[in-house]
């Protein structure tokens, strides 16, 4: 069985023109889950720190001031859990969900 630890949740960017409060929240994950490494940089802290690794995707709801944030993290395992199991064993699991 893999495991793909993820969390999604959504804010409201208030109709403001630039979304500071959007821009704010992307700077504290960034900032919290390393998203501003590069290629080796993760793949470093990945296979020889052995520490987690995090990816945010962030999208905008068309006609909406919403914003749907996921963070997918990846640990030192989820590899050798992918390798080791068999397509139809494959699932998710969340960490937290929370919608405001």
């Amino acid at each position: 069985m893999a495991l793909i630890f993820y969390s999604h949740f959504s804010v409201d960017g208030e109709n403001n023109l630039f979304f500071p409060k959007i821009d704010n929240l992307i700077k504290k994950l960034t900032d919290k889950y390393h998203l501003n490494l590069n290629v080796r940089q993760r793949s470093y802290r990945l296979n020889t720190k052995k520490e987690p690794i995090a990816d945010l995707i962030v999208q905008k709801r068309v006609g909406s001031p919403v914003f749907d944030f996921w963070l997918f993290i990846t640990t030192p395992n989820t590899h050798k859990f992918n390798t080791a199991a068999k397509p139809n064993q494959l699932e998710t699991t969340s960490i937290w969900t929370t919608s405001s």
